[in-house]
């Protein structure tokens, strides 16, 4: 009966960390997406200061 009941947990705690994995591979996705609309959108902004004459030459952080 115990071992039935731990092997229960098991399973459950199995599935917890499947999910878990899951959406971590979602996040580093999202982030992923996130960092290069972030690195296109300082690329734009570098341009722009530099069409209108800035002083900005290194790329903003």
């Amino acid at each position: 009966m115990l071992l039935q009941e731990l092997e229960k947990k098991l399973t459950e705690q199995e599935k917890v960390l499947a999910d878990q994995a899951a959406e971590i591979k979602d996040v580093e996705r999202m982030i992923q997406r996130k960092t290069a609309e972030v690195l296109r959108l300082n690329k734009k902004l570098q341009k722009l200061v530099d069409e209108q004459g800035g002083k900005e030459t290194t790329p903003l952080e």
